[in-house]
């Protein structure tokens, strides 16, 4: 999986490279998340929080660009502690009896979108992302083990109201790794509504 999104990466660029855009334009972005993790070892419910950074826009042709971003993201999961007693205290002792009732998870992600332009109004995107764990806050296992991987790919889609320059974006991040880096007895994939504005700084052609 991810040996081909790398090589998905690599395709896109090579696109933008051979293709010469119209225009380039530099800006920022933020907004608000709604994400949570999959997995009996947590709750379902969306938990709500933020992201914010920067972004590159190729314009490519009239209706066809590419987008990439640099995000830094955090959100808070609730753990399910009954189930996670459940699933991993088959031999009594891999949960962590002060467990806490919350994962906190800091990660920056760099997302490659294409983008289609519908109309003047609106555009929509799609592509993958990378995603490095920054920062971690949790205590679910003993013996100091990390519960979530540092890498996590997902696939990203959504769409943009253009107005006056500035637009608003809604999109849906879907997690396509297992970020569960104790073991794969529980699956954990993470799941992202974000709604946020973007402002452009800078245009070049």
């Amino acid at each position: 999986m991810g040996r081909s999104v790398i090589l998905l990466l690599i395709a896109i660029f090579s696109i933008v490279v051979e293709c010469k855009s119209q225009k380039i334009v530099v800006g920022i972005k933020g907004g608000i998340d709604f994400a949570k993790i999959s997995g009996k070892s947590f709750l379902s419910n969306y938990s709500p929080s933020f992201e914010g950074g920067g972004y590159v826009r190729f314009r490519l042709n009239s209706v066809l660009g590419l987008q990439t971003e640099l995000l830094y993201s955090q959100q808070i999961e609730k753990i399910n502690i009954d189930k996670l007693n459940v699933v991993y205290n088959y031999n009594g002792s891999t949960i962590n009896s002060l467990v806490n009732g919350t994962a906190t998870i800091g990660s920056i992600s760099l997302p490659i979108l294409l983008t289609y332009r519908v109309n003047n109004l609106i555009s929509v995107t799609a592509g993958p992302a990378v995603s490095l764990n920054a920062y971690t806050d949790e205590n679910i296992f003993q013996n100091g083990t990390v519960a979530f991987k540092q890498n996590e790919i997902s696939f990203c889609g959504g769409a943009n109201l253009n107005l006056n320059g500035f637009s608003f974006y809604l999109r849906y991040n879907h997690g396509l790794s297992n970020i569960n880096n104790y073991n794969s007895i529980d699956t954990w994939k993470s799941r992202r509504m974000s709604f946020g504005l973007e402002i452009p700084i800078k245009s070049f052609k």
